[in-house]
């Protein structure tokens, strides 16, 4: 063999090793390409038990039992990988996820306030920082229905009379100041332990507890924090 025949089969040779190793080097990022796009089903979710209420139908006097079903939801690993996967329409429904929390916090202050302006509304209070922090029945205050709360209001002003001896027209404003969600009286302290108070006998002495449990808690964590709340606090909030 010549030495340019040599130096020829040498060359020939070096490519074929930097082919194969080229060709490696792709299948291995394509295999961790699909380990970080695809992670296991069981990694990507999880199971959760989720408890479905129903109100009562006032027509027929009868209510559904309630339900429960586990239900798969998102990991964290199963949202890094639709953010990885570059589908449109995943990733457009993780920002409207994301988005709601802030909407309903802010859905709170306009109906606690009917003045509320860009100039007057409190945009600390819409960070995904204060948000977290919130009690979930805090958090969930803004997206409870209009209707739960009119229905709740009713079962209010049904209950409380033979509970505290007063009349209906004293149940029917105590209930309207909680059907309200405490906005008139936010800075008032002594109104504000009336109503807590007031809130445990009724949800003690009601039978559709399971229809207005997110009720009671959004009143009674904000009442909460509204009574352990400084002077300065309240007036800030007013």
């Amino acid at each position: 063999m010549s030495e340019h025949q040599a130096h020829q089969a040498h060359q020939e040779h070096q490519a074929h090793q930097e082919h194969q190793h080229a060709e490696a080097a792709t299948h291995t990022a394509v295999e961790d390409k699909k380990l970080i796009q695809v992670p296991a089903e069981s990694k990507r979710y999880t199971t959760k038990e989720v408890k479905f209420n129903f109100r009562a139908n006032k027509e027929l006097g009868t209510k559904r039992p309630s339900v429960t079903l586990p239900l798969k939801v998102l990991t964290l690993e199963g949202l890094i990988n639709v953010l990885e996967s570059g589908d449109e329409k995943e990733i457009a429904l993780v920002l409207e996820t994301l988005q709601a929390p802030i909407l309903e916090q802010a859905r709170v202050q306009v109906d606690e306030n009917e003045s509320i302006s860009e100039a007057t509304i409190d945009y600390d209070k819409l960070s995904w920082n204060y948000i977290s922090r919130l009690e979930p029945a805090a958090r969930r205050g803004g997206g409870i229905p209009k209707e739960t709360w009119e229905a709740f209001v009713l079962d209010y002003i049904e209950v409380m009379p033979a509970v505290t001896g007063k009349t209906v027209d004293q149940v029917t404003r105590a209930a309207n100041l909680l059907g309200n969600k405490l906005s008139s009286v936010k800075g008032n302290k002594p109104v504000l332990e009336f109503l807590r108070s007031s809130l445990d006998l009724y949800f003690t002495a009601t039978s559709k507890t399971e229809e207005f449990v997110e009720c009671y808690e959004f009143l009674t964590n904000k009442a909460d924090s509204l009574l352990s709340a400084s002077e300065e606090e309240l007036l800030k909030n007013l």
